[in-house]
C-alpha cells in the first residue's frame, strides 16, 4: 500500500490562503499531519487561483522539504508547472500524471526520465473515463507499452484504474482515502495485514505509521 495525501492543494480555502501569503506554518502543519497518520508521499497542487503557479509550486516544494524528505507528488496539469518544481526537488519526485494519450505521454515521461521521478499513469484519455475494466485495462496497457519503448523503468510507473465516488457511480467501489481519517487509515493498514502485507505485531498500527 502506498498512500499519497492529497490536502496540500489550492482548492483548499487554507492552503490557497496559505500559498497567497507564504504562510509556511500551515503547510509545514498539513504536510507533517499527513505523514502523522499514515501518508507515503505528499501531493502537491497550486490550485487554479494562483497567478504564478511556477513560482508558487517551487515554494510549496521547499517549504515542504524543511520538514520532511517524503516523496513530492507534484500535481498540475501543465508540464512547465510540474518541471519548475522538480528543479528544487532535493529527493526523488513523482508527477502526478499522465493519462493514455499519446502526447501527453510523450512530455510527461520524458520528464520523468530528464529528472528521475516516478510517474502515475491515469487509466483515462481525452474520451473520458472507461466505464468498464476491459477498457481500463486498455488504456493502462497503452501507458506501459509506451513507458518500455522509451526506456522509462516501470518500476517508477504507478498506475491508477481511476475508481469512481459511488456518488456518480455506484457500481463501483467508492474511493474515499483522506490520510487524517484515522478510521479509515487504521481499516486499510488492517486490510493488509489479512491479505498478508504486513508482518503482524500486537501494535501493528502505530508500528505501520513508524515506518
Amino acid at each position: 500500500m502506498f498512500i499519497i495525501g492529497e490536502l496540500i492543494n489550492g482548492m483548499y480555502q487554507d492552503i490557497g490562503q496559505a500559498i497567497q501569503k507564504k504562510d509556511k506554518a500551515t503547510i509545514q502543519k498539513c504536510a507533517l499531519e499527513q505523514i502523522k497518520a499514515g501518508a507515503d508521499a505528499l501531493d502537491i497542487n497550486c490550485g487554479p487561483a494562483s497567478r504564478q503557479p511556477i513560482s508558487d509550486i517551487q515554494w510549496l516544494v521547499e517549504t515542504i522539504q524543511e520538514v520532511t524528505d517524503k516523496p513530492l507528488a507534484l500535481d498540475s496539469s501543465k508540464p512547465q508547472v510540474i518541471e519548475s518544481g522538480l528543479k528544487v526537488a532535493k529527493f526523488k519526485a513523482i508527477i502526478n500524471s499522465t493519462t493514455a494519450d499519446i502526447e501527453k505521454l510523450g512530455v510527461l515521461v520524458a520528464l520523468a526520465k530528464k529528472y528521475n521521478t516516478k510517474l502515475i499513469g491515469l487509466a483515462i484519455s481525452t474520451k473520458g473515463i472507461p466505464q468498464n475494466k476491459d477498457q481500463r485495462l486498455e488504456l493502462a496497457a497503452n501507458i506501459v507499452a509506451y513507458c518500455s519503448d522509451q526506456d522509462f523503468s516501470l518500476s517508477d510507473l504507478y498506475l491508477d484504474p481511476i475508481v469512481l465516488p459511488v456518488n456518480v457511480a455506484q457500481v463501483q467501489m467508492k474511493d474515499i482515502l483522506d490520510p487524517k481519517d484515522t478510521d479509515l487509515m487504521d481499516a486499510a493498514i488492517t486490510a493488509e495485514l489479512i491479505l498478508n502485507k504486513q508482518i503482524y505485531c500486537d501494535s501493528y498500527l502505530e508500528a505501520y505509521r513508524r515506518k
